[in-house]
């Protein structure tokens, strides 16, 4: 968020995710939310799920929303917003991608009142 300017409602809810990224990330590696930081707040924070899981869980997600990427798809999550592909640079160390991100309008996501849904097939 540093450098960027903001205003009215985008500027308000962007401070506001700010704020709670600091507050659950205090720890959070200066490059920017890396997996194993992520798969720590899934595991403590709104899933209630343990930490296995939610690496599993946590690592498929992100195979998926490559995968759409790859495909061309647009990728349109509550919470984040719809990105998509709007450039792609095949580089010495991999492909670099270039996405448009339209976040979502605050107030949109719904808190979750429980944690992980359950499976209720017999298994």
């Amino acid at each position: 968020m540093a450098g960027k300017k903001t205003s009215g409602a985008a500027g308000a809810w962007a401070k506001e995710q700010g704020a709670k990224a600091a507050d659950s990330t205090p720890e959070a590696a200066e490059g920017g939310l890396r997996l194993k930081e992520l798969i720590d707040m899934v595991s403590q924070g709104r899933s209630g799920a343990g930490k296995k899981t939610a690496r599993e869980v946590t690592e498929a997600v992100l195979a998926e929303i490559g995968a759409a990427l790859d495909r061309g798809d647009a990728v349109n999550l509550a919470g984040l917003g719809k990105f998509r592909e709007v450039k792609r640079t095949e580089k010495s160390g991999g492909t670099l991608l270039t996405l448009k991100l339209k976040r979502s309008a605050p107030g949109k996501l719904k808190e979750a009142k429980e944690g992980v849904a359950q499976d209720d097939a017999p298994g």
